[in-house]
């Protein structure tokens, strides 16, 4: 049975005070509206994986360091959370947390500012990408 989309907007904690002064001088205002997006239809995204209603479920986080830009990172082969945690593998390396590519880590869902996963040859979620895709299309100089 295939879940359906339900976007009931639930409160999930923002971005901290360092990634909103951040984020906006650095990917636009766009980007930020699409992880506002991506987190408030977040459950849509739980429902599905709880009921295994797709496949390649990922989740991109924000990794913060005091004095730092935030590092935004995806991370792949997510489990259903326990508590609020989910236990997935670093998509790529990262610096911020000096790990490697393919290492195992627990993410909470405070740290999530995308998400995505395919269902019927069709990607899901991907806000934050579509998004960037978008700006560099604006953004890119028009032929005379």
């Amino acid at each position: 049975m295939a879940c359906a989309f339900v976007c009931i907007g639930c409160d999930y904690l923002g971005l901290s005070k360092a990634e909103a002064e951040v984020l906006p001088k650095e990917r636009g205002n766009l980007y930020v509206q699409s992880i506002e997006n991506a987190r408030k239809s977040f459950d849509y995204f739980n429902q599905c994986l709880k009921q295994a209603d797709g496949k390649h479920f990922r989740v991109k986080i924000a990794i913060t360091k005091k004095g730092e830009t935030p590092e935004i990172i995806w991370v792949t082969k997510v489990s259903q959370p326990q508590k609020g945690v989910f236990k997935g593998v670093l998509e790529t390396n990262s610096r911020s947390l000096a790990k490697d590519k393919g290492t195992s880590i627990m993410v909470s869902t405070r740290q999530i500012v995308d998400w995505s996963f395919e269902r019927s040859g069709r990607l899901y979620g991907n806000f934050t990408e579509i998004a960037s895709g978008y700006q560099r299309v604006k953004n890119t100089p028009k032929p005379n």
